[in-house]
């Protein structure tokens, strides 16, 4: 067990693993500021249609870098050497625990 994890950090593994955990939770930082805005309007564009736009506008820019980061991730281990069953079994856990990643921490923000 120890073998496998210093192998993983001698490659830099580990250091892939915690830079798509920190994008998701930067892509769910900016999805929770676009839902705020559109929820509880402030600033100076309250009440405008242009303040809408802005909330929508940065909820989509937070749900295309998700996508493009789940992408990336499947790629990522797309590309390894294992088989196809455990390759398969790897995306759809990395998927489960991206998507649930995203839904907790976007939960933050109400309380």
């Amino acid at each position: 067990m120890l073998k496998a994890l210093n192998s993983l950090i001698a490659q830099d593994k580990m250091k892939l693993v915690f830079e798509h955990l920190r994008n998701l939770l930067m892509c769910t930082v900016l999805l929770a500021a676009g839902s705020y805005q559109l929820e509880r309007p402030v600033g100076m564009l309250v009440g405008s249609s242009l303040q809408s736009s802005l909330g929508y506008g940065v909820v989509g820019i937070a749900l295309i870098l998700i996508v493009f980061s789940l992408l990336d991730g499947i790629y990522r281990l797309g590309k390894t050497r294992y088989s196809t069953i455990l390759k398969l079994g790897l995306i759809i856990i990395y998927i489960v625990i991206a998507v649930r990643i995203v839904v907790v921490t976007a939960t933050f923000r109400v309380y």
